[in-house]
């Protein structure tokens, strides 16, 4: 009877505590929404202890508080916003709850803009759940469209394609996006697998076209390589033909369409076949003639 007056006490006090603080970080909101961090937040070793055995009913709590919280007309920019710290908290008394991470943290991510909050609260869960083929693939669209490291999308994006249920565009998405973090050597070596496991025709076709256009990205890479050398020795360079007449390459490369490479008004390595260059979202040029890629 002691213990259960004694948990009930301090139960209180830990609600009491969070109320308080939710009224601390709402006054906070309405001074300066960009600053906003939730710092009043106890460890996840003391949360444990406060909860005295009840985690899982004070787990639930937290996470009936951040519905509540999940405000439509409340949409700032923010870093750790408080609605993360009621998602977090409700995970680490109730961290086998997987709403909490799908569903608190793409809300985080879409509605309410706390991108950062969001990663954390998706690499949270895949510690509990790495089988979890939709934590995988929001983070990284989350790394993708708006953290913008398209290597780390990458890596989530190729480990959500080794899941059950993952759809075959999977792996293609996850070689696109190690194109665009300059990794082309990963790529190529996805779609060759790729391509060696299928027998279907028409899907070696068109594999077979999107590994030379990878190419053309790993020949840009090392012309760039080559171009920075020069620069350091003789300054800018204005024309792809000073490489051959200095000594830096022995003959102007083709690409892997056997087209010859420039150097554009912008100072880039260009071929003809640049138009259809193996890359995602950013803009329509970056696409193939048929708008597929």
């Amino acid at each position: 009877m002691l213990k259960k007056m004694i948990a009930l006490f301090l139960l209180t006090i830990f609600l009491t505590v969070t109320a308080m603080t939710r009224k601390v970080l709402e006054e906070a909101q309405k001074e300066n929404h960009s600053q906003i961090q939730f710092k009043y937040v106890l460890p996840d070793n003391m949360l444990k202890m406060v909860a005295l055995g009840y985690e899982k009913a004070l787990g639930s709590f937290f996470w009936l508080k951040s519905l509540q919280n999940m405000d439509l007309n409340d949409q700032h920019p923010r870093k750790f916003s408080y609605l993360y710290g009621l998602l977090n908290t409700a995970s680490t008394l109730y961290p086998y709850y997987e709403p909490i991470y799908v569903g608190g943290g793409g809300f985080l991510s879409v509605i309410f803009w706390d991108h950062l909050g969001a990663e954390k609260l998706f690499l949270k869960g895949l510690k509990i759940f790495p089988q979890n083929i939709q934590l995988h693939t929001f983070l990284a669209v989350l790394y993708m469209n708006e953290l913008n490291d398209y290597e780390k999308a990458a890596y989530y994006m190729n480990e959500a394609s080794k899941l059950n249920g993952a759809p075959d565009w999977y792996k293609q998405l996850a070689a696109r996006l190690y194109v665009e973090s300059q990794r082309p050597d990963i790529a190529l070596k996805m779609l060759t697998s790729l391509y060696a496991a299928t027998n279907h025709e028409e899907t070696k076709k068109e594999l077979a076209r999107k590994i030379k256009l990878i190419m053309i990205d790993k020949q840009i890479l090392s012309l760039k390589e080559i171009a920075k050398k020069y620069t350091e020795k003789y300054g800018k360079l204005k024309k792809i033909e000073s490489l051959v007449e200095t000594g830096f390459l022995k003959f102007i490369p083709k690409d892997s369409f056997g087209r010859k490479y420039y150097i554009n008004t912008q100072g880039d390595f260009v071929t003809p076949s640049t138009e259809e260059r193996f890359r995602p979202f950013k803009t329509q040029k970056h696409r193939g003639k048929d708008g597929n890629d």
